[in-house]
């Protein structure tokens, strides 16, 4: 499954997810991919060359993200089901965590309804081809070991849903583009530690409750090996990540 949920099917166990991220904060938060998006909205705002006077960051880990922004100080927000939100944003930025949203489009239309008009909504989640390499890995294990296949790696939201869905929100001048970041592991338990301390492991509300076989696990990092390396020996891993943004209508 490769498409974003519209709100019909809970996919995500939200107290798991909880659970995950407290855990990614007690091991220590991984942030490279959260300097790498606060690099680029650095820029992009700077582009922009607006100011904004009531700007709000939206997300589970926002320390690099308030740090870090145009020495302006931004309102914060967690990450929930149903968002505590004032109104009359100028600018909401939403950090890398839609894609575990049950509820995509409700929460697109929460986030616009807090804005004044004329409002931007600029955000960044993980998108297709996310973790591909042990995705095409676990999968062809499972099916060769076990018969059957479960999602290992959570299924991630294409480019083209995002407009979709910013477009039914209501958003104008929507755009949505593509930031590839390949990461090169010596070690495949390098990569699991990192989406540990990202808070980035399966949360899936439906997988499997038994531990994964020791055989299953050591086909997958063959096939890894035989497929994702490399020149240098080590394991290629992709991290896609979609910026959108999208304009309140001015009144």
């Amino acid at each position: 499954m490769e498409n974003i949920s519209d709100g019909q099917e809970c996919l995500f166990d939200m107290e798991l997810l909880k659970k995950r991220r407290a855990r990614a904060t007690f091991l220590g938060f991984e942030d490279f991919i959260h300097k790498l998006l606060v690099d680029d909205l650095r820029v992009r705002l700077n582009e922009l060359d607006k100011k904004f006077d009531h700007p709000l960051l939206i997300g589970p880990f926002l320390s690099n993200w308030s740090a870090s922004l145009l020495n302006q100080t931004f309102e914060e927000s967690s990450d929930l089901d149903v968002l505590q939100l004032k109104k009359n944003y100028d600018l909401i930025i939403h950090c890398l965590c839609l894609h575990w949203s049950n509820d995509p489009l409700g929460k697109l239309i929460q986030m616009k309804r807090s804005l004044k008009p004329g409002g931007l909504l600029m955000g960044y989640l993980f998108g297709e081809g996310t973790l591909r390499e042990l995705r095409t890995s676990f999968n062809k294990a499972e099916i060769e070991l076990e018969g059957s296949l479960s999602l290992r790696v959570v299924p991630m939201v294409e480019i083209k849903s995002i407009g979709n869905l910013l477009g039914r929100a209501g958003f104008e001048k929507t755009v949505s583009d593509l930031i590839t970041h390949k990461v090169h592991y010596s070690e495949l338990r390098s990569l699991f530690s990192d989406l540990r301390r990202m808070g980035e492991t399966n949360a899936l509300r439906k997988q499997k409750k038994t531990f994964l076989r020791r055989s299953t696990y050591e086909k997958m990092v063959t096939n890894y090996q035989e497929e994702f390396l490399d020149f240098d020996g080590k394991f290629i891993t992709t991290f896609n990540i979609i910026c959108f943004t999208g304009w309140k209508k001015q009144n």
